[in-house]
């Protein structure tokens, strides 16, 4: 039977990804909800403001997706507004969810490793991984999950899902990848140029391709615990250096070299997480390999970059 599938925060990377996967993957009808229309649609595209109650009631009301992927928020410059986004949009979608009468979806929440903050030593970091959470991305995630955890007490069909590092066609600036590639195309297309400036590059962490992350999630969808959080990522510890050799081995200019802008702030120095709890749960496992993860996230920002960049 033809699945009816929801993507909050369609316009997103990861919803962007996902909408793609779903529709190259699946015959299930996929809508996509958000209050900008994504560059490249490949759903169904409902405008609509996930903060309204009453809106976000009616529509699942109406139309009743058997699953959900909750991709809104991610990482803002406003602190209100991301808290908005990631946690009260969260509250909304599952309490208009309860409050509907013999309506049951499954529901996969998205969340991050920033709500792992930096944790002592450098074993893997498990689902019951406890450090101090650095920064209000992490606060803001971490209180999604407890959102998202709290409706699952009560009924509610939902899984979370920590997302570590991602690499990959569309990842945007926002992320450590994202920004590598776009400095290392603009400098290829400057003569003149052959010095990349990008942030730390000692800093260890877990980089899996965004198309992984799709699947994984789809994974969850199926087979993923109720109430239950899992992380997303490869189990393998790579510095942001080894990351940033990975693109210029690819840059279809040769002679760039890194120079680390130690003005920004390196994060956590170390966060690696263990992918056992995932794989056991549902089969998946990564399929794109971190060299291919870096020469694609590379030529998409290659083709998708205006030439004249700010």
């Amino acid at each position: 039977m033809r699945r009816k599938i929801l993507i909050t925060g369609v316009s997103g990377c990861i919803g962007q990804a996902m909408a793609a996967h779903l529709s190259s993957c699946t015959k299930d009808r996929v809508l996509g909800a958000d209050m900008k229309l994504p560059a490249a649609s490949t759903c169904e595209f409902f405008a609509m403001d996930l903060l309204d109650q009453a809106a976000v009631t009616a529509f699942l009301r109406h139309q009743r997706p058997q699953w959900i992927f909750h991709l809104a928020g991610g990482r803002l410059a406003d602190p209100q507004v991301m808290f908005r986004a990631n946690v009260v949009t969260t509250q909304v979608l599952l309490g208009a969810i309860l409050m509907i009468k013999g309506y049951r979806p499954r529901v996969v929440s998205v969340g991050t490793a920033a709500e792992y903050g930096e944790c002592s030593g450098r074993g893997l970091i498990t689902e019951k991984t406890s450090g101090d959470v650095k920064g209000f991305y992490g606060v803001c995630k971490s209180l999604q999950t407890r959102t998202a955890l709290y409706f699952a007490s009560l009924g509610v069909d939902v899984v979370v899902a920590r997302l570590f590092n991602m690499l990959g066609p569309g990842v945007t600036p926002v992320t450590a990848g994202g920004k590598y590639a776009r400095e290392i195309v603009r400098v290829e297309r400057h003569i003149s140029e052959s010095e990349a400036l990008v942030g730390h590059l000692r800093a260890v962490r877990d980089f899996l391709d965004i198309r992984d992350i799709c699947a994984a999630l789809c994974a969850l969808a199926g087979r993923g615990a109720p109430g239950e959080v899992y992380n997303v990522c490869s189990q393998r510890g790579v510095t942001m250096r080894y990351v940033v050799a990975q693109m210029l081995r690819a840059s279809v200019k040769g002679g760039i070299t890194a120079r680390e802008d130690l003005r920004q702030d390196p994060g956590v120095p170390f966060a690696v997480g263990s992918c056992a709890k995932l794989k056991k749960a549902t089969g998946w496992r990564p399929r794109y390999s971190l060299r291919d993860s870096a020469a694609d996230t590379l030529a998409w920002y290659r083709t998708n970059t205006p030439e004249r960049q700010g």
